[in-house]
């Protein structure tokens, strides 16, 4: 389970294109391609390195007018599906 201390970073093996404000996922390992828009593609361009959660979360509420509970939620859920997708990894601790 993910945690604000948890660190993110894109999967090897997935590429990602920037279309006009939305990410095109490509899962190199499966051929999966994946369709990423508004903050779904934010969050793919802030993990290009790897990036705490808590720092994800600073970045979006300085840019997006939303209750900080509610984008915690959010942003968690679609990190955890992500993992569950292995187009990004995670680990706890600090970012090397």
């Amino acid at each position: 389970m993910l945690t604000e201390n948890s660190v993110i970073v894109a999967a090897a093996g997935i590429e990602s294109a920037d279309l006009d404000g939305e990410a095109v996922l490509l899962d190199v390992n499966s051929g999966l391609y994946y369709g990423l828009s508004g903050v779904g593609a934010r969050i793919m361009d802030i993990i290009r390195v790897p990036t705490q959660v808590r720092e994800i979360l600073d970045t979006l509420v300085g840019e997006y007018e939303v209750d900080i509970d509610r984008l915690r939620r959010d942003v968690l859920s679609f990190l955890n599906d992500m993992v569950e997708r292995q187009l990004i990894k995670a680990h706890q601790g600090e970012v090397a």
